[in-house]
């Protein structure tokens, strides 16, 4: 931080404070969701611009070079460790944040069947699978197999007619979030 600069201009005298960068920390985000804007602050004359000198903001997010305001809406799950500058004609300060923009907040919960009832032998069955969460899901089985017969898509119907009996088979169930574009 420079002390305060003293300009001299038509016959008047101005005295500038260097800036000071107070804000001490970021929120973070999420990915798809828009970020609450945050307003970097300091101390010190008017005007004060903001820059970036290391590093970035994630991806989607921007700086308002007049306003010091960070808004967007990310598109990727980053950790970002950003130096700002804050300038004015009195000087200038840096000071490095971080930001944390973690995976979209509307992860699916699975709602149903909340459990499958048992299939017969050579009898069709079929079971639509439904979850929270935003569109468009993608399902799958992340454990165990289905009896012979059955089939499970990616649309999250399970469906067929059992060719074979078994008993105590457990599998795990998930539901996915695809941005699909």
């Amino acid at each position: 931080m420079a002390p305060p600069a003293i300009l001299i201009g038509n016959g008047s005298w101005f005295i500038y404070t260097s800036p000071a960068i107070t804000t001490t920390s970021l929120a973070s985000g999420n990915v798809g969701t828009t970020y609450t804007p945050q307003t970097l602050a300091a101390t010190g004359s008017s005007p004060v611009t903001w820059s970036i000198t290391s590093g970035s903001l994630p991806t989607g997010l921007t700086l308002g070079g007049a306003t010091g305001i960070i808004s967007g809406t990310p598109t990727a799950i980053a950790t970002s460790s950003v130096t700002f500058r804050a300038t004015n004609p009195g000087g200038y300060n840096d000071k490095t944040l971080s930001i944390v923009i973690a995976a979209a907040s509307n992860a699916p919960t699975i709602t149903y069947p909340t459990s499958l009832s048992a299939g017969t032998v050579g009898t069709a069955y079929s079971v639509q699978f439904t979850a929270t969460g935003t569109d468009p899901k993608t399902w799958s089985i992340t454990s165990g197999t289905l009896p012979t017969g059955l089939t499970f898509s990616s649309s999250g119907l399970l469906s067929g007619t059992p060719t074979a009996a078994s008993s105590g088979r457990r599998m795990g169930w998930e539901a996915q979030i695809c941005r699909c574009r």
